[in-house]
This record gives C-alpha cells, sequence and structure tokens, in this order.
C-alpha cells in the first residue's frame, strides 16, 4: 500500500467543478445500513464546506483539521487536514463492528465509530456550506466492506480509472465517472442503481466538467 504519496501522472476525462456559492447534484436517496464502502477522488478550493449531505447529519463536512463523518460532534470525526489545491483520492468505508475508517492516497489516517445510517443524495452542501472545488471517480458499494487491500487496489490499479469494469472488483451500487461535457444539466450513474445526479445551479463557462 502507498503511504499517502502524491498522485502520479495520470488521465481519468472529466472532472465535475462545483463553484463554492450554490451549485448542487442531487439524486434519489441511497440508504445503506450495515457495511459500505466508498471511494472518490477530490480537489478542495476552500474547507469548512459541506461535500455531501445538505442536511442534517451531514455525511462528510471537511473542516481545517477534521472531517466530520455521519454527524456532528466529536465522536463522529476523523482527524485530517486536507490539502488545497491538491487532488486526493479518497476512501471511507465502514465494517461489521462500526468502524469507520478514512484512506487518503493509499494511507490510512483514522477510524471513528458510526452506527448510523448511510444516507447520500446530494453533493454540493448547501446554505454558506456549499462545496468549492471538483470531485470525480464516484464510487459507492453496499455491503463491501473495504479493507487495506481493497484501498491499496482502488490506489495502484488505475487509481480508480472504470473499477467498475475491472477484474475483482464488486459492481458498485453507483459510479459517476463525471464524463459528461458542455452544460448536461444530470451526471449519470454507470453503477447498478442507475441513479442520476441532477445538476442545478452550474454554470462555469464554458462547461463545469473540467479535465482530470
Amino acid at each position: 500500500m502507498l503511504t499517502g504519496s502524491a498522485a502520479p501522472s495520470f488521465s481519468f476525462g472529466n472532472a465535475l467543478q462545483f463553484d463554492g456559492v450554490n451549485d448542487l447534484a442531487t439524486s434519489t436517496t441511497k440508504t445503506i445500513t450495515g457495511t459500505y464502502s466508498i471511494h472518490f477522488w477530490v480537489k478542495f478550493k476552500t474547507l469548512n464546506n459541506i461535500l455531501f449531505g445538505s442536511s442534517f447529519p451531514y455525511l462528510l463536512f471537511p473542516r481545517t483539521n477534521e472531517w466530520f463523518w455521519q454527524g456532528f460532534d466529536v465522536t463522529e470525526i476523523f482527524a485530517y487536514s486536507a490539502p488545497l489545491n491538491t487532488w486526493l483520492a479518497v476512501t471511507i468505508s465502514r465494517n461489521s463492528s462500526n468502524l469507520c475508517t478514512l484512506y487518503i492516497n493509499g494511507a490510512e489516517i483514522d477510524t471513528c465509530t458510526r452506527t448510523n445510517n448511510f444516507i447520500f443524495n446530494d453533493i454540493g452542501g448547501y446554505s454558506t456550506f456549499v462545496f468549492d472545488g471538483i470531485i470525480d471517480e464516484l464510487y459507492i458499494y453496499d455491503g463491501v466492506e473495504a479493507d487495506g487491500n481493497d484501498n491499496a487496489a482502488f490506489w495502484n490499479n488505475g487509481h480508480g480509472i472504470d473499477m467498475k469494469n475491472r477484474a475483482g472488483f464488486e459492481t458498485p451500487d453507483r459510479y459517476y465517472s463525471f464524463n459528461e461535457e458542455g452544460a448536461a444539466t444530470i451526471a449519470t450513474d454507470e453503477g447498478s442503481d442507475s441513479a442520476n445526479l441532477t445538476l442545478t445551479n452550474f454554470s462555469t463557462p464554458p462547461s463545469y466538467f473540467v479535465p482530470h
């Protein structure tokens, strides 16, 4: 497993850029009661904004020195200070003991215990906490616990590119490649849920889909 080193040269196609003002991507609700893993690439322009979850309890709220995960108190924190304007490969998983683990660029960063449901239905946050940055290659797996080996595979075997078609990987419940172009109004879910994201308020010219 890599130990948090910088991402090597790669190309994913496009990624989805949020303006930090009012951009919002919404889908039908995905609720997971047991084990799960979520993988994505992200580049933060600013912190202290909500990435996933526009209503309380927020799913992921990256702050300056800590990330709130599935809640908003001191028991629901990953201790991590994310660099700005840098692509990060992120994995978060929960095992059968409700232990959640945060991995960054292939390295285990921190753990916390969460017993409540995983609920995903949007990217972007709300009000004064709107996500300001870029996201790409978002995978959500229901019932698939990502251990260290799985996470290393995500990081090392193509860095998440087209992971849904790679031998040895489960079919994701949701997978957003964000490879749309121009003024597209949806981001297609290529996973088994077929739960497309509806894009609202995006207006960055010439497109809010940017190269990654």
